[in-house]
């Protein structure tokens, strides 16, 4: 037993001769409550209601879980699933999905987005999938899925300023770049 309690000890010293701070086991995390995805849900709705559009949303939380989804009557029958998957690849990869899908069509040429849709499940690289950014951590994402993809996005952009307000980023170029994970 005291072996057991030496080699941990040991270990320990090791690891915290390579680290300049020891690093936490647990740290705190902010996350997007339920009462916030379904704000999220309705400023778009009023949005795309706006716009004459007939959506779907569904907002995840920073590790993609569904936290909540809802369809405009006359959406598509593809929409709600097209939705989740844009808002998972939006927190997946921390940028906007239609942003993400130019840099994986500069890295691995025309087919780079076909080879990760089909190589990531549940990846989607059309436009209208928006990281909620808050202080430079991302929290979860917005994905509508039901006009065109900047239409989408522009839906999905709009509900997070209008619930989160100015101190939320969408994450990609137009927030100064890929937000820290």
């Amino acid at each position: 037993m005291q072996e057991g309690a030496a080699a941990v000890g040991a270990a320990r010293a090791v690891s915290c001769s390579l680290m300049t701070e020891p690093t936490p086991l647990v740290r705190p995390v902010a996350r997007l409550t339920g009462a916030a995805a379904l704000a999220l849900i309705h400023a778009a709705e009023r949005d795309a209601a706006a716009r004459g559009l007939r959506v779907a949303i569904a907002v995840v939380g920073d590790t993609g879980q569904e936290i909540a989804t809802y369809c405009m009557d006359g959406s598509g029958p593809q929409a709600a699933r097209v939705a989740r998957k844009k808002a998972y690849s939006a927190v997946a990869y921390g940028m906007p999905t239609d942003e993400f899908h130019e840099q994986t069509h500069e890295r691995f040429g025309p087919d780079g987005a076909a080879m990760l849709t089909a190589a990531v499940e549940g990846t989607m690289l059309l436009g209208g999938g928006v990281p909620v950014v808050v202080d430079g951590s991302v929290l979860g994402a917005v994905g509508v899925s039901g006009g065109r993809g900047e239409q989408d996005r522009a839906i999905a952009s709009a509900a997070i300023h209008e619930v989160l307000g100015a101190s939320a980023g969408a994450g990609g170029a137009s927030d100064g770049g890929h937000p820290p994970r």
